[in-house]
């Protein structure tokens, strides 16, 4: 390395010391850049707070602001349920059907006493005119109390349940039929066109037709207007059926108690256990399902078929009631496309189980529908459940 090369080298290194020294700031302008930063931090921690603060006193004012509607729509209103914000919350278009009026309807033919209850528009029991319990009492089919049934499906991103809304008559309140007459009783879950507005253009019907001498009922779900609050890729809706079963009979079989009956479609009649409790999943179509007890039978008949089904029947412990048997229940997945106004076709199917096979045939026979094929007793007994004679 020559001496030019040394000297230059030299002058760059001090060049390089100088530049430092020279950008270094000094003490004062150190502490005066620290001061300028902790103001600035210190001002965002101040609007951070102010944020947060408002955010507060907003969520404050908006509790306070629906909490004085709630208050204002019941004393304008006095004697009646107001929608609270919970209801709106978890219903969204049903909210104003949370509350209402639980009263039962009464309809009839010759043959039965059908009760039906405003609180999920459903029958909640029946009572066969021509029968009586052992000890003389009207033959009651389930325990009013305990009967649920509804649909569950998704309204405007809600999932709803209709067995714990209120429906609402859209005809006579009560009537009775005889002869050859057909009369149609409806219940309607109306959604909410405002507060304390019920919507009388979309709503869900649960229609019963019934006939003067007759003991199948025809029952229609339909959807009226609910396109727009259902969604379009909707292909089932659940139903869920449950019940208790009542003893009529003074004595009680061991060998032939209450339990599920049901019937695969196109395909043969199938039972859960007479004897225990039990429970099955019906993966494939589905042409009806029943709650059997001893001598009388519901049925619940797909116009077409249902698409699955799960069945249960078990025993409570310590029931209150002395009549008490067993208790049954069913989930069934329906087939379903939204449109403006869609139907779901079933029928209930409510009868006395005959003791003679023959006359559980030719019951079925004189009502119009032709039995299934299932012509011979299960395990040699001289009893047959007539809903094994129902349409295929």
């Amino acid at each position: 390395m020559d001496r030019n090369t040394i000297i230059g080298i030299i002058f760059i290194f001090l060049i390089l010391v100088g530049y430092s020294i020279w950008v270094t700031p000094s003490k004062e302008e150190k502490e005066a850049l620290r001061h300028k930063q902790d103001s600035i931090l210190q001002t965002q921690r101040v609007r951070d707070s102010l944020t947060i603060l408002k955010a507060a006193e907003q969520h404050l004012l908006d509790s306070v602001r629906m909490t004085q509607e709630v208050v204002t729509k019941t004393e304008a209103t006095p004697g009646t349920e107001s929608i609270s914000v919970i209801d709106r919350d978890k219903l969204g278009i049903f909210a104003g059907s949370a509350t209402g009026e639980d009263r039962n309807y009464i309809i009839e033919n010759e043959l039965m006493k059908i009760t039906i209850a405003a609180k999920g528009g459903k029958i909640i029991t029946v009572e066969l005119k021509d029968f009586h319990t052992y000890d003389s009492l009207p033959l009651l089919m389930f325990d009013p109390e305990k009967t649920n049934f509804g649909i569950t499906f998704f309204a405007a991103n809600r999932l709803i349940n209709t067995n714990e809304l209120f429906f609402h008559p859209a005809s006579d309140t009560n009537f009775k039929i005889s002869a050859n007459d057909s009369k149609s009783f409806s219940m309607r879950l109306y959604t909410d066109a405002g507060d304390s507005v019920l919507n009388k253009a979309s709503y869900i019907e649960f229609l019963y037709t019934l006939k003067g001498a007759d003991y199948m009922i025809d029952f229609d779900i339909n959807f009226v207007g609910m396109n727009q609050f259902v969604d379009a890729g909707t292909n089932f809706i659940d139903l869920s059926w449950s019940a208790e079963m009542l003893q009529s009979e003074k004595g009680v079989d061991q060998f032939n108690g209450p339990t599920i009956y049901y019937k695969y479609y196109q395909d043969d009649v199938d039972f859960l256990s007479e004897t225990k409790d039990d429970e099955e999943d019906l993966i494939t179509r589905v042409k009806w399902i029943g709650f059997k007890q001893r001598f009388f039978t519901s049925t619940l008949i797909a116009k077409d078929h249902f698409l699955s089904a799960k069945i249960k029947t078990f025993t409570l412990a310590e029931h209150p009631n002395k009549q008490y048997l067993r208790s049954a229940e069913t989930a069934i997945n329906i087939p379903f496309k939204i449109t403006e106004t869609t139907s779901v076709p079933m029928s209930f199917y409510l009868v006395r189980i005959s003791s003679r096979p023959c006359d559980s045939i030719n019951l079925i026979w004189n009502a119009r529908y032709r039995w299934d094929g299932v012509s011979s007793c299960w395990r040699g007994l001289t009893v047959m459940p007539c809903f094994l004679c129902l349409i295929c």
